[in-house]
């Protein structure tokens, strides 16, 4: 199976606290979902990261967005392609 590389960017103080990056290029297998990468990251950084992000394996907590190339997905079984830009971050509120 062909690798692809995706950008993953942590936007929030919080995900970079628990991961101890901004940012990180990371190599995973063609057809990966979003889900699957956020499996990936939490074994990289030895976190429960997973677990703050997923709700029952199928849905985002609430309050956490993940944007893919500038767009806010829900779906975490979407699958990434090469050169995605993954940003992981907490929701404001605002008004």
């Amino acid at each position: 199976m062909n690798c692809i590389k995706v950008k993953v960017k942590f936007m929030s103080p919080y995900f970079q606290a628990l991961t101890g990056v901004e940012e990180e290029e990371i190599t995973i297998k063609d057809g990966t979902t979003v889900k699957d990468l956020l499996k990936k990251i939490s074994v990289i950084h030895d976190h429960k990261l997973y677990e703050q992000l997923l709700e029952e394996e199928t849905t985002l907590k609430n309050g956490v967005l993940i944007i893919i190339n500038g767009k806010v997905i829900q779906d975490v079984n979407s699958k990434l392609r090469d050169g995605d830009i993954i940003i992981i971050t907490i929701a404001h509120g605002g008004g």
